[in-house]
């Protein structure tokens, strides 16, 4: 058995969850809503493919000796639980439900897989395939390639053909590439401009942290119509300006109209995925980078988007640098940020055995920032979602829900005043008063 060290993603998570060990706070995970009639056999052999195509479900943590050190195992057989609530009533509900209350369960760390898969049975033509991982262990963008192969596989088995193999190097090979890297040039490079970059960050974060150390979360949800999304698009292919920048510039605004908060620094998870076969692979190659965004208020919108085109371009060049590194360089005592903003540019095959299938994401029920914003756009031909994820204890219910409609009325009208100076911007039907008056925590 090889041993393998923790990459610098991994043991930032690592140092987070063994002071909770007993919380879901790293679980990611989701279920398909598959629309058609599922062969067993079949199913279960295709699970077992994609188990052996990704090491990463296989990898197992050892804690046995001073260093926290991780291996394949190899030894590891396929296990996929199987739920038939098709002759109870409400099966549909009941699904869910399991669903729901099993993410939340916590997962073992140490000599024990790292994940949890199950396939439910609503109706023989309703199916729901459930996929649970620890963070440890794969990102966001692992979940869009799980779903694809898991669909891609299942449909090649049952009409017997040849699956396609995908050539995949594994998280240990990436783990390889990260020391190589800390020991080049480049990585001097990068931290010097980080430490550049944050030396003097902002006595106060996007938003005031929360004293209490509850955990509990909650998320409200919008969704943003194709209709609205096309003039959105075409306003943003007309200035070659990306989604991306676009949600960032709203997300600023956000801050500066609602709080008027306009020095900050966000969190933005990136993928970190080298090469073009990394893109096909299971893993946490992810990063988060401490977005510094203090701009001038008489500053136009169309310059405002420019300017974080600008410095996100910037930043995406020194993008490899970790942020536990970051943390570390700068000995820097408490968060860089307790607020993110997430952009996920995900293509989901939508169907399974010719019929259509449905995503759905799920959200843990603690989580570490006070506020995270997720942007979803994952098939052309689908709404975009948005995810107002906070902690209960610092936002209320009813705030979140008026926060999240004034977020609304910016990503529906920033475009239509870019000749607007930043001060000049206002949520329309906004009743800020009031709303501020309800958040103690919130720093203004």
């Amino acid at each position: 058995m090889n041993a393998y060290p923790l990459s610098s993603t991994q043991e930032s998570i690592l140092l987070y969850q063994e002071v909770r060990d007993q919380s879901c706070l790293f679980n990611i995970g989701g279920y398909a809503i598959l629309n058609t009639n599922i062969n067993l056999p079949v199913f279960f052999r295709a699970f077992e493919w994609i188990l052996k195509r990704h090491t990463a479900l296989r990898l197992k943590l050892d804690n046995s000796t001073d260093t926290i050190t991780q291996y394949i195992d190899n030894a590891h057989v396929s296990e996929i639980e199987y739920l038939d609530f098709s002759t109870r009533a409400a099966p549909g509900k009941l699904c869910i439900k399991w669903i729901e209350d099993n993410f939340q369960l916590p997962m073992s760390l140490y000599e024990s897989k790292l994940y949890n898969s199950c396939l439910l049975k609503e109706s023989d033509t309703v199916f729901y395939w459930y996929l649970k991982m620890h963070h440890i262990i794969a990102d966001g963008f692992s979940m869009s390639v799980l779903f694809n192969d898991m669909s891609a596989v299942y449909s090649e088995m049952l009409g017997m053909k040849p699956v396609k193999e995908i050539k995949t190097a594994g998280y240990i090979d990436y783990i390889r590439q990260e020391q190589e890297y800390k020991k080049s040039n480049q990585y001097l490079a990068d931290k010097e401009f980080w430490l550049s970059k944050l030396l003097h960050i902002p006595a106060r974060l996007a938003l005031k942290e929360s004293d209490s150390n509850d955990l509990l979360a909650s998320r409200k949800e919008l969704l943003i119509g194709r209709e609205d999304m096309m003039q959105i698009n075409k306003y943003l292919t007309d200035h070659n300006i990306s989604l991306f920048n676009y949600f960032a510039a709203v997300v600023y605004l956000f801050f500066l109209n609602v709080f008027a908060s306009n020095d900050l620094v966000l969190g933005i998870p990136v993928l970190n995925r080298p090469g073009k076969n990394a893109k096909h692979e299971v893993g946490p190659y992810f990063n988060v980078l401490p977005f510094r965004m203090n701009y001038d208020r008489q500053l136009s919108i169309a310059e405002l988007l420019k300017k974080i085109k600008a410095d996100m371009r910037m930043l995406i060049k020194h993008m490899r640098f970790p942020i536990l590194d970051t943390i570390k360089a700068l000995d820097h005592n408490g968060n860089l940020y307790n607020t993110t903003f997430s952009y996920q540019k995900f293509f989901y095959q939508s169907r399974i055995n010719e019929k259509k299938i449905e995503i759905e994401y799920l959200i843990s029920k603690e989580q570490m920032n006070d506020l995270d914003i997720h942007i979803l756009d994952f098939n052309d031909d689908w709404n975009i979602k948005i995810y107002f994820d906070h902690k209960i204890s610092f936002i209320s219910h009813e705030i979140a829900s008026d926060l999240i409609a004034k977020f609304k009325n910016l990503v529906l009208s920033v475009f239509k005043e870019d000749s607007k100076k930043l001060f000049e911007i206002s949520v329309s039907g906004s009743n800020k008063e009031e709303s501020l008056d309800q958040i103690g925590s919130f720093q203004f």
